[in-house]
């Protein structure tokens, strides 16, 4: 009865025959660099293609907010030359069209920006 048990359930390596020499014949082979030579170059190529893909993204972000920061640090000098202008008695389109010129060698991002507020 044992007998057809272990043929009923064979286990790995003919150990359910009590045969250890068919496992111990079976020498183990290295891995042979050649075989993972696909794999590295799919995992190489996805990395490189990845930084190429998130490269740009980053890059302009990062220059995005460096102009928005400019933008921010030339809002007060603005505001307060358009309000010294206006109550000087100057209508408001041609205060913003003053402080554009003048704002062009101090901060030319938001210079840029007045030019586009053209009234």
């Amino acid at each position: 009865m044992l007998e057809e048990q272990q043929k009923a359930l064979p286990l790995c390596d003919g150990f359910a025959s009590g045969n250890r020499t068919s496992s111990s014949k079976k020498k183990r082979r290295l891995a042979d660099p050649q075989e993972n030579l696909t794999a590295r170059i799919l995992i190489v190529g996805g990395v490189i293609l990845g930084s190429l893909i998130a490269l740009p993204r980053i890059v302009l972000s990062s220059q995005a907010e460096a102009r928005r920061n400019r933008i921010r640090y030339a809002l007060p000098d603005t505001l307060d030359m358009i309000n010294m202008i206006v109550s000087g008695g100057i209508t408001l389109p041609q205060s913003i069209q003053r402080v554009q010129r003048e704002l062009r060698q101090a901060h030319p991002d938001m210079a840029c920006e007045l030019s586009l507020i053209e009234m």
